[in-house]
């Protein structure tokens, strides 16, 4: 009886696994999981003494410094393919790290409640994490996780170190509860295949840079990372919105050659978009692009682009220190 259970648990191991998830971008991918787990430092309160005030001021100035200069090195990682989308993101990033009104409710925090930098900046922060996330726009609403990014480089700072750079073996595939966008530009340096994620949207910032690096992905998998290991065989189907675990040699053949038909694809120059845009039934459509910048229109057109849908102002006045 012994040896028939684990030939039975052999079998339950090998046979593959199907998921359904939410396709954020689109392609084919097979390879060996990486599970990336949360690198947030544990923080707690501490009561501090008056006399330990202005010290600890200067440490939370000290670490947005620090968070600033890590922030401006990650940005300035060349990867060509997405340089336009990866500027507009961290200057956004930039752009919380100076808000001086959020400087002055976690210096006031320190002050009033007499509390450790740490515990004032993770109080604060999600305080707004928690209101963006009751926002309905979906947009909108996945702001939080840019938000998180900025408090995680702040604590980092005033742990008094910086994040260990990212390596993955070839043929990749990173499994994460979120990937933020910092993450993801440097994770593009060791080339993944495809990301897994267990929360995040469309219109995440780590997903749209995705996008633009024609990088698999797929979200939404509750869980996931308590029912996988580091070094799992798995497909990640960015079209159809599918993950297949441990896949049998007859899948894993199917989607290797669909990967390799992607990759092809991807690498091929794609044209510019002449002429009319219609469906097959002979009806034109217009498109109109959504913007944060007017140079961002070029590619747009280039794509077959009629018109600006949604521009965000908020992205060209945030170019002026003063009034434009």
């Amino acid at each position: 009886m012994k040896e028939k259970k684990q030939k039975s648990s052999s079998l339950i191991f090998k046979n593959e696994i199907r998921l359904n998830a939410r396709a954020v971008s689109r392609g084919i991918a097979v390879g060996k999981i990486v599970c990336l787990h949360g690198r947030k430092r544990q923080y707690y309160k501490i009561n501090l003494e008056t006399s330990q005030i202005a010290s600890e001021l200067r440490r939370f100035r000290v670490a947005v410094r620090l968070a600033m200069r890590q922030l401006k090195k990650i940005s300035s990682l060349r990867s060509d393919k997405i340089i336009e989308t990866k500027v507009n993101i961290f200057e956004a990033h930039l752009l919380i790290l100076g808000d001086k009104s959020l400087h002055l409710k976690i210096e006031n925090t320190i002050k009033e409640q007499k509390v450790n930098a740490e515990w004032s900046v993770k109080i604060v922060t999600d305080d707004y994490i928690a209101k963006l996330k009751s926002i309905p726009d979906e947009h909108l609403r996945e702001r939080y996780i840019d938000l998180e990014d900025v408090a995680d480089r702040i604590l980092t700072g005033l742990g008094g170190g910086g994040n260990s750079t990212l390596r993955l073996e070839k043929n990749s595939i990173v499994v994460a509860k979120e990937v933020k966008p910092s993450t993801l530009i440097e994770l593009t340096e060791s080339e993944p295949q495809a990301i897994i994620t267990e929360n995040g949207g469309w219109t995440s910032h780590t997903f749209i840079l995705a996008r633009e690096l024609n990088l698999p992905a797929v979200t939404g998998l509750k869980n996931f990372l308590r029912r996988i290991k580091t070094g799992d065989e798995v497909v990640v189907d960015g079209f159809g919105g599918q993950i297949i675990l441990n896949p049998i040699e007859k899948t894993r053949q199917k989607y290797l050659a669909a990967a390799h038909e992607f990759q092809q694809d991807k690498s091929a120059n794609l044209e510019t978009i002449k002429g009319k845009l219609k469906t097959l039934d002979d009806k034109e459509i217009k498109i109109r692009a959504n913007l944060d910048l007017p140079k961002d229109y070029a590619q747009a057109k280039r794509f077959g682009a009629q018109g600006i849908g949604l521009y965000r102002s908020e992205f060209l006045f945030n170019q002026f220190k003063g009034f434009p």
